[in-house]
């Protein structure tokens, strides 16, 4: 690493927010505060999880970013470094809702007991899945937190409470379930770990705030289904059932049918829609002039000009901006 690079880095560096987690490490924002990256300092060896540090230090053992630099600053007193100490959060874009109930998910927790002081995790596994016990995995976690607390918990994982993407690998995900619980109690989050759920009941469409309107081609969709689950009872049963007769005399709505969603997602933006976009938009750091070159790129029109359902969108891509 050249001296001139070197201070080019340092100059990006400064005015960084620093915050510290404890004495070896920290959490940098980027430049536009949108995501933090964490900095170890233990010893003179230094580390950082973006993507810059990643790419550089394979080829140079002396290489510093400039979240490790504005770390260092800080500790040197520098006067444009910003250093400052933040209370432990969890960041709500690791929180979704699923039937309008939320929900934290597993990478949150962790994120937020790093914050807290995490300093290890232990699984063992009480029993393996087998034929006598109903394939029903149980595992045990302990964690411990640096000030000395331990928290202990079970997770399980079975046929019946997983889904079918997973029922391949209920050791892995009964270990997860009980880590997460110990991380709850860690943490105090009351919210359920998304990885606890189970079962393909639990799985549906899941959103920050509310689950999109079904489109016509779904319901196209669902109603070709049911035709097929009717034509199989047709031949298993050699006559057409009631429920046959109904699918396919069904007929296709039409325009003037449309539900009210559907009628509406032509329309101007509600204030709630537009205060959701403001409050979301001041969370992430963006601007008016941010907002409007989002709306031009993602969605080919000018800000003024959105309707409900595209408010709708854009409120989903500031969510996902973070």
């Amino acid at each position: 690493m050249t001296n001139n690079e070197l201070e080019k880095r340092d100059l990006r560096s400064q005015n960084l927010l620093v915050y510290q987690i404890n004495d070896s490490d920290y959490f940098v924002e980027s430049s536009k505060g949108l995501i933090s990256y964490k900095v170890h300092l233990n010893n003179g060896h230094k580390s950082c999880s973006c993507g810059d540090y990643a790419n550089k230090i394979q080829s140079d053992a002396g290489f510093m970013c400039k979240h490790i630099l504005a770390v260092v600053n800080g500790n040197g007193n520098l006067k444009n470094a910003v250093a400052v100490k933040r209370k432990p959060r969890l960041d709500e874009r690791w929180i979704t809702s699923i039937k309008g109930k939320d929900f934290v998910v597993y990478s949150g927790l962790l994120d937020l007991a790093h914050q807290m002081g995490l300093q290890s995790i232990e699984v063992e596994v009480e029993q393996y899945p087998c034929k006598d016990n109903g394939n029903e995995a149980i595992c045990k976690a302990v964690t411990h937190s640096n000030d000395g607390q331990v928290f202990v918990d079970y997770g399980d994982a079975n046929p019946r409470n997983t889904s079918s993407m997973v029922v391949n690998h209920l050791i892995r995900v009964a270990s997860t379930r009980a880590k997460a619980r110990t991380l709850r109690d860690m943490t105090n989050i009351g919210m359920t770990c998304l990885e606890e759920l189970g079962g393909e009941e639990d799985v549906v469409e899941v959103s920050a705030k509310k689950a999109p309107a079904k489109t016509k081609s779904t319901k196209k969709e669902v109603k070709e289904s049911a035709k097929n689950v009717a034509n199989e009872l047709e031949k298993k049963s050699g006559t057409k059932s009631e429920a046959a007769k109904n699918v396919a005399n069904e007929p296709e709505k039409s325009s003037d049918e449309k539900t009210d969603t559907e009628k509406t997602s032509n329309d101007k933006p509600s204030s709630a829609q537009i205060n959701a976009i403001k409050n979301l938009a001041y969370r992430r750091g963006l601007k008016d002039d941010d907002i409007n070159a989002m709306t031009h790129e993602k969605l080919k029109i000018p800000f003024h000009e959105l309707s409900a359902g595209q408010a709708g969108q854009l409120i989903k891509l500031i969510q996902q901006s973070a």
